[in-house]
């Protein structure tokens, strides 16, 4: 365990990559989550390298889901995150949807 490393996308650029995927993506990933239950707001608060985690409004209530990026796609880079995104919100489903 003392051996683990973080992933590199989470420890590089933290909070900026947070803020510009949500520039990005907060209203796509909103309308994808939305197919599934009406959502008043979605906001990505955590990206690792095989996923984001997006803390979901419904009225006054709020979750957190977990979204997985493709199976063995594997994200360290800013870009890398942006392209995994797009490609999930192109298809129109995401992976192993979590809450």
């Amino acid at each position: 365990y003392e051996a683990l490393q973080p992933d590199k996308i989470a420890v590089d650029g933290g909070e900026q990559n947070l803020k510009e995927l949500n520039a990005i993506f907060s209203k796509p990933l909103k309308e994808l989550l939305s197919k599934e239950a009406e959502i008043d707001d979605a906001a990505l608060i955590s990206i690792d390298g095989k996923g984001i985690d997006i803390r979901v409004r419904q009225g006054a209530q709020f979750n957190i889901q977990r979204i997985s990026f493709e199976e063995g796609h594997f994200v360290e880079t800013l870009d890398e995150a942006k392209a995994a995104l797009w490609k999930l919100i192109d298809r129109g489903r995401l992976y192993n949807l979590q809450k």
